[in-house]
């Protein structure tokens, strides 16, 4: 089934509202102010039953040049215009600034409405026909039918209606696996439901009581139901005219220019690669311009960043980015229409290509070629390079070399502006091919020829490791996630080392990542000073040896640093801040502790303190470890079993 949004456009009083009730019966002007000033302000809204009995949104916009971007806000997403054009005025300026923003959102199906037909001659008719004709050309809509048409008298609205038929049926219908999102146009509320919001479904797909964010807040909220048209229904799709009441959420923590969108889907940002199109008439686009930025029903201040020049000539087309000063919930292929502000005039506009987390260089033809990819290349190529600039989101490495970083589908989709459902038959392709590994349970995935990169990227942070200290023979292995995989989960990661580790040129020892042989760390750490260290604990017994007695008995200034090596290599146990004991010694306390409460069913701090043979201090510090770690759990005064004890000892 089609889902078709119609829009109007056109100059200030050329009948554009008296057209809508003429075809509808619903005056879409509901403000006093506008009924009292006839002069339409916000978006207007009308279902239409067209003859072959498709229902389709009809949205009214206003003419006046102050409320351009609320004329954007409606037409931005539309099937179909309706350029409207007064018979006795003829083509007008916002005529043509009308025109001009259909082509920069990308409408390209429409007719022109010639109203007022009975105040005028049929010469005069001619004429303006002819005006309107010249006007087309060049645009998307210079095929367009030309139908004069009265309000008043009724002339002309059946051939107006026949020929949205033909086009409405001309619409395809767009696919429900697409994002999800609702652009907000209004928000109220009502006593005893509470807020509602309205808009027109930008694409996918919405049900009731369904869970949603609100972007860019990034507020959550419940779906408490919905109406399309003012009916309720069960779900709306892209293009239906929507409401939906949001439980959770009140009316002053959303407005005009928010999205709805499944919690997750997508994400709202500061800085997007667009292309940039600059209005023939006009001066040009110029590079770091302050511009007023108009996105479906959002309005938001930033900068264009030029990526080719300092300009995009009149009339031509060029790649930049947005930054903008306030976030923007924008996907892949929104339009957007760009307006100095001062004089407010629109003076170009163009196509979001994606949200990219660095500033682009400019004047690189390798990021000219990237933004092409995102532009014109099929999704295989689009996901690929995802992937190829994951590294820019992971950042790099102290400056040093930039980092692959694996990406979820969730990510992904949000990059190429697709479900999940759409992009997973691509990295299907992708894994059986050999030219992607998959990384386990959370959907990560990173390019198989990455994957040397990842290896060169933990050898680099071996080597500046060891550089720091004699006693550090790598790094540790939850130190490199932090630094560089921080966005990966532990499974992922673990299995993205081991990957890494099957290549046999990184080692682990311990939890210490390193390019050493076990045998060459072992000769490293076999001195005299990690001896007498190592001896000192081993003396100590079942009673924690604090790192501050060791340094005054050793007098030894490097005793900390061998310590903590001692840690990574699990020959020492941390039990409390600062106290250590060997690694023999905590698995003897974690098995004891583990079969005491298998006999007893529960145990106390006291009958652990007594069977270890150490003093309360002692026995609590080996408890709470052993409670951190998971092999038991506390539950009032006494211990029972957590749930990392399905073993004799977890180490």
């Amino acid at each position: 089934m089609r889902h078709v949004t119609i829009g109007t456009a056109g100059h200030v009083d050329h009948g554009k509202t008296a057209l809508v009730k003429a075809l509808t019966g619903v005056d879409t002007d509901r403000l006093p102010a506008e009924r009292q000033r006839q002069l339409t302000i916000e978006l207007g809204f009308a279902p239409l039953d067209l003859p072959s009995g498709t229902r389709v949104s009809l949205v009214d916009v206003p003419g006046h040049e102050r409320f351009v971007r609320n004329m954007v806000a409606g037409v931005t997403g539309i099937d179909i215009a309706v350029l409207v054009v007064a018979a006795d005025e003829g083509v007008m300026p916002q005529t043509r600034e009308h025109l001009s923003i259909l082509e920069l959102v990308g409408v390209s199906t429409g007719v022109v409405a010639v109203t007022k037909a009975d105040l005028v001659e049929s010469e005069w008719m001619e004429l303006v026909i002819g005006d309107i004709s010249t006007q087309l050309l060049g645009t998307g809509l210079a095929s367009a039918k030309i139908v004069p048409v009265s309000s008043v008298t009724g002339c002309g609205i059946e051939e107006l209606v026949g020929e949205l038929d033909r086009l409405a049926f001309r619409v395809a219908a767009e696919p429900v696996d697409q994002l999800f999102r609702l652009p907000v146009d209004r928000v109220f509320s009502i006593p005893g439901h509470g807020t509602v919001v309205t808009g027109t479904v930008a694409g996918g797909q919405i049900a009731s009581e369904t869970s949603v964010t609100i972007l860019p807040a990034g507020l959550t909220a419940r779906v408490r139901s919905l109406q399309v048209h003012g009916q309720v229904c069960s779900r709306a799709v892209a293009g239906d005219r929507c409401a939906l009441n949001l439980a959770g959420i009140d009316q002053e923590q959303v407005r005009r220019g928010d999205s709805i969108v499944y919690p997750g889907q997508i994400l709202a940002g500061e800085l997007y690669d667009v292309t940039v199109r600059a209005l023939p008439e006009g001066r040009g686009v110029q590079h770091g311009r302050r511009l007023r930025i108009l996105s479906g029903t959002s309005d938001v201040f930033g900068h264009i960043r030029l990526l080719s020049g300092d300009c995009v000539p009149a009339g031509e087309t060029g790649y930049g980015q947005l930054r903008l000063e306030t976030p923007l919930a924008a996907t892949a292929g929104d339009a957007f229409v760009l307006r100095e502000l001062s004089p407010a005039v629109t003076v170009g506009g163009g196509r979001v290509l994606g949200g990219t987390g660095r500033v682009r260089k400019r004047r690189s033809q390798a990021e000219l070629s990237a933004l092409k990819v995102k532009e014109s290349g099929d999704l295989c190529e689009r996901v690929r390079l995802c992937f190829a600039e994951s590294g820019a989101a992971g950042g790099t490495n102290g400056g040093r070399n930039t980092i692959p970083l694996p990406l979820s589908i969730s990510r992904i989709a949000q990059e190429v502006a697709a479900s999940s459902t759409v992009v997973e038959p691509v990295l299907a392709d992708m894994e059986v091919a050999g030219d992607l590994i998959d990384l386990g349970s959370s959907g990560h995935y990173l390019l198989t020829s990455d994957l040397a990169r990842v290896q060169d990227v933990i050898r680099r942070e071996v080597a500046s490791a060891r550089r720091q200290s004699p006693w550090a023979l790598g790094i540790d292995r939850e130190e490199l996630r932090s630094r560089c995989f921080p966005a990966l989960g532990t499974r992922d990661y673990s299995r993205l080392l081991d990957l890494v580790l099957s290549r046999r040129t990184v080692r682990l020892l311990g939890t210490l990542l390193t390019t050493l042989s076990e045998d060459e760390a072992a000769e490293l750490i076999a001195t005299p000073t990690v001896n007498r260290v190592l001896g000192e604990f081993a003396k100590s017994g079942v009673e924690p040896l604090r790192l501050q007695d060791l340094e005054a008995s050793t007098k030894d200034k490097e005793a900390a640093l061998i310590v903590d090596l001692l840690v990574k290599l699990e020959k020492l146990v941390s039990v409390g801040e600062g106290s250590y004991v060997t690694q023999e010694v905590f698995c003897q306390a974690v098995a004891l502790a583990q079969s005491l409460v298998r006999q007893l069913g529960a145990l106390t701090t006291a009958g652990y303190r007594d069977a270890l043979g150490t003093g309360r201090k002692a026995a609590i510090a080996f408890l709470e470890t052993m409670d951190a770690m998971g092999i038991t759990q506390r539950q009032g005064d006494v211990r029972v079993l957590g749930g990392a004890s399905g073993k004799e000892t977890v180490l």
